[in-house]
């Protein structure tokens, strides 16, 4: 994982806004910047070149034209202003946007091939997504159990049935441990777990090993899409590095500036697979997407697009990390307050359930985040959030 995060800043203001700044790794000798969204009275110290304004209860940042593409105005509900914007302050080759543009073309026709390595609870509902709208999808595995079991049409997720792999199948699914066949593939989308080893610390084995594996296959023209959940700078300082090292083609990731026509595309889109909920359908959960440079997100985009209702984009891959860690922490959190609640209530007399009915009926919370989307949000909270943590079993989503 290297050495720890070090802030530049010491003195925080929690109540200010919510405004960038620079973070160090020091790693022998070098150093490398993150950039992270945190808490300073002073936005211009923080982050030079950026403003901060408010606007009712809403908190924004604006973006010189002179810094391109480090942060834009994240608030805004049109992908197409997005990325107009984008394109606008990027500087861009020719060569680079017809190569995109012909694998964009491909995807909106559904004729890319896809391939999904990592056939767990994330990976296998993604790919039974993209066979539902008739998208030539392969699955990587590198247990032979799962790769038997999916050619014999069967199924060994609980919420799957052996139908639905049968009705993949039909429509093209395959998976195997082959890695080689990575080169026929348009797009890679990369869900493998990401547990915390003997010191509680992020494990990226399971991240590493899979970029040794593909890059020796990786080829011009190619999406590579990282889903496993990270902290924040995992895709472009260690994914991206893996494969521009390791790749036969001399490749390099995109981004913004001039092109020699040997470039792969890289983002983060966080998975956010709930495997307990069974109300919200998978198409109807928005996904983050946060490319190295503009064609990566749009590209990016596109192809999630094509299987989801919803894309939200977001300035770069560590933005679209600490978005998922945003929602594991929030979570976590509320689930230790209740847990605290419940315990508190039991001893009190008082019926948490109770409560909690009396509770969801409040839009107070909504104020503080986005109003029109999170008022509604809050209620869904209550009721799939809290009771997991109320029966006491402390069962939080694993990571992957």
């Amino acid at each position: 994982m290297g050495a720890p995060y070090e802030p530049v800043a010491s003195k925080l203001d929690v109540h200010a806004s919510l405004v960038p700044i620079r973070i160090e790794q020091r790693s022998g000798g070098a150093s490398f910047s993150s950039r992270l969204g945190f808490p300073s009275s002073d936005p211009n110290k923080a982050f030079p070149g950026l403003d901060s304004r408010a606007e009712s209860d809403d908190r924004h940042l604006t973006q010189k034209p002179l810094r391109p593409n480090m942060y834009t105005d994240l608030n805004s509900r049109s992908i197409e202003n997005y990325f107009h914007f984008t394109k606008l302050m990027a500087n861009d080759s020719k060569a680079t946007t017809v190569s995109f543009d012909q694998l964009k073309s491909k995807i909106q026709q559904g004729q890319a091939r896809v391939g999904i390595i990592g056939l767990g609870y994330v990976g296998l509902p993604l790919a039974l997504l993209y066979s539902e709208q008739k998208i030539q999808v392969t699955g990587f595995d590198i247990d032979s159990r799962k790769i038997d079991t999916l050619a014999k049409g069967g199924s060994y997720i609980y919420r799957i049935t052996g139908e639905e792999i049968q009705a993949a199948k039909a429509q093209g699914f395959s998976a195997t441990s082959d890695y080689v066949q990575i080169a026929d593939m348009d797009a890679i989308i990369i869900c493998v777990p990401t547990p915390l080893n003997e010191y509680h610390e992020p494990d990226l084995s399971y991240i590493t090993g899979t970029t040794h594996s593909i890059a020796p296959h990786l080829r011009a023209g190619q999406l590579v899409v990282l889903e496993s959940t990270t902290y924040p700078g995992t895709t472009e300082e260690v994914m991206v590095p893996i494969l521009e090292k390791e790749n036969r083609a001399g490749l390099k990731a995109a981004r913004d500036g001039a092109s020699t026509g040997k470039e792969f595309l890289v983002a983060f889109s966080p998975e956010r697979e709930d495997p307990g909920n069974t109300t919200v359908a998978r198409r109807d959960i928005p996904k983050v997407v946060g490319g190295l440079n503009v064609q990566a997100s749009e590209i990016a985009c596109a192809l999630y697009g094509s299987i989801f209702n919803r894309t939200v984009p977001v300035s770069s891959p560590a933005a679209a990390e600490m978005t998922k860690l945003l929602e594991n922490i929030y979570r976590c959190v509320n689930i230790a307050l209740v847990n605290e609640l419940k315990m508190l209530s039991l001893r009190m007399g008082i019926d948490i359930w109770e409560v909690i009915d009396a509770a969801t009926t409040s839009r107070r919370p909504a104020s503080w985040w986005d109003s029109t989307t999170r008022a509604s949000a809050w209620s869904a909270f209550m009721w799939l959030m809290i009771p997991a943590a109320a029966d006491m079993s402390g069962s939080a989503d694993a990571p992957a």
